[in-house]
């Protein structure tokens, strides 16, 4: 009963999308007209058909459990099942036509359920009722997409054959933040109009396994920000003389370390970032414990003698070891050796994300890894790298290895629908995918989501395998384009119950729950072997990895055992009006997620995020694939089912994560609010938080290889 009333909201809620204005909080209206006669890409989705034999046959072709398991479909075959009738592709078109002043070019895609045009701005107003403008990305300047004000009106004389169109009121969703230094200097500047402290003296930290390091604002003694890189507030009267710099343990308060930086720094220190001045400081002089959770704090005295208050960052921040692919291999048990080499993967990239061959070469060369076969599908350019794009190459190579890899870059403002439609037209499609873009569930209409979901199942029924990103926010999306902790947000394409959603951890000792705890004031010691935990902002990170329950999609029977192990057992459950219990829960596995070098434009830097976890976890799938195929089989295909299955008969195959939550969100993005009330924890088996863990390699492989071998599919 719940689950239908809610259904039936969200239909209610798809009616009164169409036709409402258009919001986007990353993207700024231009007050700037646009010349009617600007030709422009739209997709038209026709109404398909079948459906529901299009659905069931694709859970039967992804269950290890069915006769039809690998039974893969060609793209003639799903264009057969699902395409409309020939007298009704040829209505549309005509119609699109008969009522446009200008030259219209259309062409039907390969599953004949889409018509891709090219239409001036004048004849897409006028035959869908909608206002055009200009918007530019509110970080990059760069990026001018035209959409339109409101959403589109279907014409009467086609809504009995058309479904949508995308590229008309949809905005492409945001990549899933990658904490590299020019991100953060970039974005902050964007963000000035924080009345919280803190924010107006800290950048981004980062660690490695023995020292803490953060971008500092410099603040001077009347509150302003410094212009002047070299001599500190200098343009706002009185100079800095030096800064304290403290490192606390954070179970115990006691001061560790405190550094006194007489002004002005080391030249390169301090650079103007925008609008203010922001300096690279390490916090300790001696090394600290590794895997160690510590509190930093800032405070400036100047050449008047007074001093600014001591500012604290507003979570604890944890010493972690950069991750290198050989670290990765040896905690995740990949031997020496295997490749993947009779597989294919990619990296779906948007928003105008480019990479660098050379950062590419240059990375795997310094890392130990063979630069693997690369190709490029759509716009890229080497000159403007982003720094999304930079890692998701880099981290599928470093794990598929030698496997034939795709950068897959969609022209914008192309998004979901017209990747998918790219993937569909290629002759050879890569085999794993992956993709590390979303955004709220809500904030797209039920029926686009819909729409989405049988584009993956299409993927599915063609033997690729799709991974997506948790999302970098916990469970609320707090600090990634939610202001307040209620109500949670989960995302999409996470949500989709047709892809395999990937959340993120990071390596500590501390891996079990006492190690969190104290002893007569003493940290309790813990220096065993190197596992995960989750990665939230209370446990020594800035931001939160993704995870929770669709408001829209019904869980999948794949998952039906294991979430309800969770939902009946885990005894700190939230009260169940905070969410869908009867949703498609997420994510469905892990992979490390932080602390991931990476080359950029030549240069060495460090990255986090889901965006990181869900080329690697791709990257390990390529490795299984590459196993089966060069033994005649076939590749995975869509995994969940199998990778559920692996679990409850193989638990070993993976590594149990029981620490850390989802509550808390991405701290240094607005509201600024480091932890709600409101999130999940982990727990033994499947969590919202991580899944069911993360891969075990030699034990996930060789359950895979059997269960496919008992199923007789290969």
């Amino acid at each position: 009963k719940t689950q239908k009333t809610m259904n039936r909201f969200f239909v209610l809620f798809a009616l009164l999308f169409i036709g409402s204005v258009v919001c986007n909080r990353y993207w700024n209206k231009l007050d700037v007209a646009v010349d009617k006669n600007i030709r422009i890409p739209i997709t038209i989705g026709l109404k398909q058909q079948n459906l529901d034999v299009f659905q069931s046959l694709f859970e039967q072709i992804s269950s290890p459990k069915s006769k039809l398991y690998q039974r893969f479909l060609t793209v003639e075959e799903i264009a057969d099942l699902i395409a409309p009738e020939e007298q009704d592709i040829l209505k549309v078109q005509q119609y699109i036509l008969n009522n446009s002043q200008n030259q219209v070019d259309m062409e039907i895609t390969r599953t004949r359920d889409y018509i891709k045009a090219e239409m001036t701005v004048g004849d897409v107003e006028r035959i869908f009722n909608v206002e055009m403008k200009y918007f530019r990305h509110y970080v990059n300047n760069n990026r001018i997409l035209i959409r339109s004000t409101e959403y589109y009106k279907i014409p009467v004389g086609i809504r009995n054959e058309v479904d949508l169109l995308s590229m008309v009121s949809d905005f492409p969703a945001e990549k899933m933040s990658v904490y590299n230094k020019k991100k953060r200097l970039l974005e902050q500047q964007k963000e000035e109009s924080a009345d919280t402290i803190f924010q107006n003296y800290y950048g981004y930290p980062q660690s490695d396994d023995k020292t803490l390091f953060a971008v500092v604002y410099p603040v001077c003694s009347n509150g302003k920000h410094t212009t002047d890189p070299t001599n500190l507030c200098s343009d706002q009267g009185s100079q800095v003389s030096y800064t304290t710099l403290n490192v606390y343990n954070n179970a115990t308060g006691q001061l560790v370390s405190n550094t006194m930086e007489a002004a002005p720094f080391q030249p390169g220190t301090c650079e103007k970032s925008g609008i203010k001045v922001s300096c690279n400081l390490a916090f300790n002089t001696f090394p600290l414990e590794t895997f160690e959770l510590y509190s930093i704090s800032i405070q400036y005295t100047y050449q008047d003698s007074t001093t600014s208050p001591e500012v604290f960052f507003p979570t604890p921040l944890v010493t972690s070891p950069f991750v290198t692919p050989q670290y990765i291999w040896e905690q995740y048990q990949i031997p020496s050796g295997i490749d993947a080499s009779y597989s294919s993967q990619s990296v779906a990239e948007f928003d105008q994300q480019y990479f660098s061959l050379t950062d590419l070469d240059y990375f795997c060369g310094n890392t130990s890894v063979p630069t693997p076969p690369t190709s490029t599908v759509g716009p890229n350019n080497e000159n403007e790298t982003g720094d999304e794009a930079t890692l998701d190459i880099q981290w599928i190579a470093a794990l598929g290895i030698n496997a034939n890899t795709t950068f897959w870059s969609i022209k914008q403002p192309g998004y979901l629908i017209e990747w998918a439609n790219e993937l569909i037209e290629a002759t050879n499609p890569p085999l794993v995918h992956s993709i590390s873009y979303g955004a709220n569930e809500e904030g797209s209409p039920a029926f686009w989501r819909d729409r989405v979901d049988t584009e993956f199942q299409k993927l599915g029924n063609l033997g690729l395998s799709v991974m997506v990103s948790a999302g970098d926010a916990g469970a609320t999306n707090i600090g990634h384009g939610s202001e307040s902790c209620t109500p949670l947000q989960p995302q999409y394409p996470s949500t989709s119950p047709y892809v395999t959603t990937v959340s993120a951890t990071f390596f500590t000792s501390k891996y079990d729950p006492i190690c969190s705890n104290t002893f007569f004031g003493n940290q309790v010691s813990c220096n065993g072997a190197t596992r995960e935990v989750a990665v939230s902002a209370d446990i020594g990170m800035d931001w939160t990895t993704g995870g929770g329950f669709s408001n829209h999609s019904s869980r999948p029977s794949y998952q039906d055992t294991a979430v309800s192990n969770y939902l009946t057992n885990f005894k700190n459950l939230l009260p169940s009006l905070y969410f869908n219990q009867n949703g498609r829960a997420y994510p469905d596995v892990s992979a490390v997620g932080h602390n991931l070098l990476i080359i950029q434009n030549g240069n060495v830097d460090v990255a986090d995020g889901t965006s990181a976890s869900s080329p690697i976890f791709a990257g390990i799938i390529s490795l299984v694939n590459s196993g089966l195929i060069e033994n005649n089989g076939k590749p995975l295909g869509f995994l969940n089912p199998l990778l559920y299955q692996v679990q409850e008969e193989s638990p070993e195959s993976f590594f149990d994560v029981t620490v850390g939550g989802n509550a808390c969100g991405d701290v240094l993005h607005p509201p600024y609010l480091a932890c709600c009330d409101e999130g999940f924890q982990s727990s033994l088996g499947w969590d919202p938080v991580t899944g069911l863990g993360t891969p075990i390699f030699k034990y996930f492989n060789k359950a895979i290889n059997e269960i496919i071998n008992k199923s007789g599919s290969n």
